[in-house]
């Protein structure tokens, strides 16, 4: 996590994501910024996200 307060917080986040598409190829897409998380119930839970695509390709 990047920061937190009570029961809030934030963390960075970089992920892929591989989409089947119709034509059998794949379009690879990777994402990064941060997450903001809410403690609920005992447990951290995902709330709002803001991530922007840092590169896209097909293959």
């Amino acid at each position: 996590m990047n920061s937190t307060d009570g029961d809030t917080a934030t963390a960075y986040v970089e992920m892929t994501s591989y989409d089947k598409m119709k034509n059998g190829h794949t379009l690879l897409q990777k994402w990064g910024g941060e997450w903001d998380l809410v403690y609920e119930d005992g447990k951290w839970k995902l709330d709002q996200a803001h991530l922007e695509k840092r590169d896209s390709n097909v293959q």
